[in-house]
Formats: C-alpha cells, structure tokens, sequence
C-alpha cells in the first residue's frame, strides 16, 4: 500500500540526486511487463519540465503508459515514486520528473500469492525424507503449500528445517528464504496432493531475513495492486 510521503520539489530533487550520486538501483513496474533494474543518471532542466534520465542495462523495452519506480535506501523503509515515459532509446529512458514521492507502507500480515515456481524444501523434525511443495502464497509468519506430502501428517507437526524459493510475477527473479523452524496449522486432502497451512517466526535477531520478507511481499502488492 502506497503512502503519501512528501510533494515538496526541493526535497525529491534531493532524493532523486542522491540516487543518482550512489547509483542505487531502482525497479521499475508496468502493467503487463516484467519487473526490471533501471538506475538514475541526470536530471535534465528544461524552460517548462524537469526531466529524469534512465539507464537500463537490460534489453527490455516500455510503453508510454505511467510506471512504478521503487527503491530502498539502505537501513530506511521503501519508497517509489510514478513516471511517465516519454523517450525511450536502447539503453536509455527519459519521464517527467516525479512531482511525489510514496512511502511503501509495510503491512506485516498482509498475505500475497506466489507466482510462477515457487517451492517450499522442507523435512519434519526427527524425520529425513525431503518434501518438494509448491507455495501458493505468503506472508511474513506463514505460508499456504500443496503437493505431495508423504506419511501421516497434522496440526502441530514441525517443520524442521524448510527453504522458500520465492517468485515474482513479471520478472525472473527470486528470493530465497531459510527459515530453521515451521509448525502445520491445517491440513487439507485434495485428490493426489496434500494442502498444508504452515505458521513459522522470524528470529527477531535476524534484521536481514525480515527486510527481505517484507520487501518481497511489497513487491508482490505492486506488481498486483499499483495499476
């Protein structure tokens, strides 16, 4: 969920020029298309607009419809601002300089589908047999799997340990997660597959892994929510 961060010119030409000097990748959104890394370059003045100049190192190509750009600035929440693309050239893009800047509001039991592959790895305590599952979707303390699951399993059993590959929707890229523990809140026969509703909980120790679940999960809500 998008929230309102500031309207202030001064304050976004400071943000955006801060980007430009640490080269911070950004990710960039559009309806239909995959998600891909873009960085700030210039900031071009003109008599009537500012205008902000994109590199894309990929080969990827836009439309001219309104975008989503995000980023993150190390150890500070995530932030995005929309663009319009005017030119674009091989490996460059040039919009019109954002008049807003949105703060990515962290919802943390918001749950999100899990497109594509997405797997869950996974052993129960005391047992060694390796469980493939695919996860259908997530949030930041459980996850919803279905496939095969051997022997007798229900509430209450542990998961010791389990490992996510985690999915975008319009882009090749993933997220990893190891998580040492996970407890089976519900169990589901369906024809040949088993569904399992799983509750775990991050280590609060663990600054890392939270920051990397809650950004995936903000990723998800823009590649489905934002236009």
């Amino acid at each position: 969920m998008r929230e309102f961060w500031t309207g202030d010119q001064d304050k976004i030409m400071r943000t955006i020029s801060r980007l430009i000097e640490s080269k911070a990748p950004l990710q960039l959104y559009q309806k239909g298309l995959p998600a891909y890394t873009v960085y700030a370059r210039e900031i071009i003045k003109k008599k009537k607009d500012t205008l902000l100049l994109l590199f894309k190192p990929g080969t990827s190509k836009i439309s001219q419809e309104t975008c989503f750009i995000s980023f993150q600035p190390k150890g500070q929440p995530l932030y995005g601002f929309e663009g319009v693309p005017l030119i674009e050239s091989k490996q460059h893009i040039v919009m019109l300089f954002p008049r807003e800047i949105y703060r990515v509001q962290r919802r943390k039991y918001t749950r999100v589908s899990t497109p594509g592959k997405s797997k869950a790895v996974f052993t129960f305590k005391n047992k060694h047999r390796l469980h493939n599952c695919k996860v259908k979707d997530f949030s930041i303390h459980g996850a919803r799997l279905t496939g095969e699951v051997y022997g007798d399993v229900k509430k209450g059993d542990v998961i010791e340990p389990i490992s996510l590959s985690l999915c975008s929707r319009y882009s090749d890229s993933e997220e990893r997660i190891n998580l040492p523990e996970a407890t089976v809140t519900r169990v589901i026969e369906k024809n040949d597959e088993t569904e399992l509703g799983i509750l775990f909980k991050i280590p609060q120790t663990n600054l890392d892994l939270t920051d990397i679940v809650e950004v995936y999960i903000q990723m998800r809500k823009i590649e489905d929510d934002s236009f």
